[in-house]
C-alpha cells in the first residue's frame, strides 16, 4: 500500500499532530492523476479499510489501557525509585506478577462487558425490572391478504 513508504501514517518519523483517524481520512480522500484519471488508491484497495480499523483500534487499546500495581500492606513503603530498581534489576518476574492491565474503558473487551452488566445489574435493584413494549402494526390489507391466504 504504501510503495516508497511514504504517507505511512503508522511512522513515527512524521512528527505532526495529526491524529490517527485524520490521517486514514487523508488516505482514502488521496487521489493521483495517473493515465487521464484521477486514482484513488487507498479507497479501492480491497484491504485498506480493514487495515486502517486494525491500526484504530491497536491505537485506541494502547491509549486508553493502563496498568496498575497491585499493593500489599507490607510493600506499601515502595518509593518510585525503588520500584523502578526491582523492575530493572533480576526481581523482575515478582514485579511483573504484581502488575495488572486495566481494559474496563475500552468497548468490546471483558472488562469493558463486565463493567456494563454490572451497572445494569445496579440500575435494576435501584429501579424495578424493566418492561419493554413492543408495537406491532398490521395493515388491513395485509390482513385481508392473510386471511384469504389461510381459507
Amino acid at each position: 500500500m504504501f510503495p516508497d513508504g511514504k504517507g505511512d501514517p503508522s511512522n513515527p518519523a512524521l512528527n505532526r499532530d495529526v491524529p490517527l483517524c485524520g490521517k486514514i481520512q487523508h488516505l482514502i480522500k488521496f487521489a493521483e492523476y495517473i493515465g487521464n484519471k484521477w486514482v484513488y488508491r487507498f479507497a479501492k484497495h480491497p484491504s485498506f479499510s480493514y487495515w486502517a480499523l486494525n491500526m484504530i483500534q491497536r491505537s485506541r487499546t494502547l491509549q486508553q489501557g493502563s496498568l496498575s500495581l497491585e499493593q500489599n500492606p507490607g510493600e506499601s513503603h515502595l518509593s518510585i525509585d525503588e520500584l523502578n530498581e526491582m523492575a530493572k534489576s533480576n526481581s523482575s518476574s515478582a514485579f511483573m506478577s504484581k502488575l495488572s492491565r486495566y481494559l474496563g474503558n475500552i468497548t468490546g473487551s471483558s472488562a469493558y462487558l463486565y463493567k456494563v452488566r454490572e451497572d445494569l445489574k445496579a440500575i435494576i435493584s435501584y429501579k424495578e425490572a424493566p418492561t419493554i413494549f413492543f408495537y406491532i402494526f398490521i395493515s388491513r390489507y395485509a390482513l385481508a391478504r392473510s386471511i384469504f391466504t389461510f381459507s
